[in-house]
C-alpha cells in the first residue's frame, strides 16, 4: 500500500481536488480512498497498470464526491434548523388540559369491555400489528379493523360523555 501511495498519490490528490475546494478535504478523500483500497490489496495486484490507475483515480473521486454529499446534507440540515423555529414549551394551562384528557382516557379505558381495551391499548399504546391483535383475540386479521373502528367509536362516545360531566366519573 505504501508503494501504491507513493506511485499514485499525486493522481489521487488530483482526482480529489477536481471535486473539492479545500486541500484538507482532498487529503481526507485520499485517506478514505486508501482505506477502501486497503481491503482490496489482492485484487489490486492482479490489475494491469492502466486499469489500476483508473481504479485508484475512481476511488479517490468517489471518496471526494461522498464528502461533497455529506457537506450538502449538513447544509440542508442547518438551513432547515435555521428556518424552523423551535416549538415553544407547553404552557401550564396546556399541560393541565393534557393531564385531564389523559385522566379521562384512562377512565374510559377502564370502563370499556376487555376486548375493546385490548384492541385500543394494543394498537395505539403497544403498536401491535393487526395480525398480532387477531392472534391475541382469536379472530381473523380482517376482522381487527372493524373491531378497532367499533372500539374507537365507543371510546369517543364515552369521552364526549366525560366532557359533558367532567366532575363525575364516566
Amino acid at each position: 500500500m505504501e508503494a501504491l501511495y507513493r506511485r499514485y498519490g499525486r493522481l489521487m490528490f488530483a482526482a480529489a481536488r477536481r471535486c473539492l475546494n479545500s486541500g484538507t478535504e482532498a487529503e481526507d478523500a485520499v485517506q478514505t480512498a486508501l482505506l477502501s483500497l486497503l481491503g482490496r490489496v489482492e485484487q489490486l495486484r492482479t490489475m494491469g497498470e492502466a486499469v489500476l490507475a483508473g481504479y485508484i483515480r475512481a476511488a479517490a473521486r468517489n471518496a471526494a464526491l461522498n464528502i461533497l454529499r455529506e457537506q450538502e446534507r449538513g447544509e440542508r440540515r442547518r438551513e432547515k434548523l435555521s428556518q424552523d423555529p423551535p416549538e415553544p414549551a407547553p404552557t401550564m394551562d396546556e399541560l393541565l388540559v393534557l393531564y385531564e384528557r389523559r385522566s379521562a382516557l384512562r377512565a374510559v379505558l377502564e370502563r370499556m369491555r376487555p376486548e375493546e381495551r385490548v384492541l385500543l391499548e394494543g394498537k395505539y399504546l403497544l403498536h401491535r400489528s393487526d395480525a398480532e391483535l387477531a392472534e391475541i383475540l382469536g379472530c381473523q386479521t380482517d376482522s381487527v379493523r372493524m373491531k378497532l373502528t367499533r372500539a374507537r367509536r365507543t371510546a369517543l362516545k364515552m369521552l364526549r360523555e366525560w366532557e359533558v360531566t367532567p366532575d363525575e366519573k364516566p
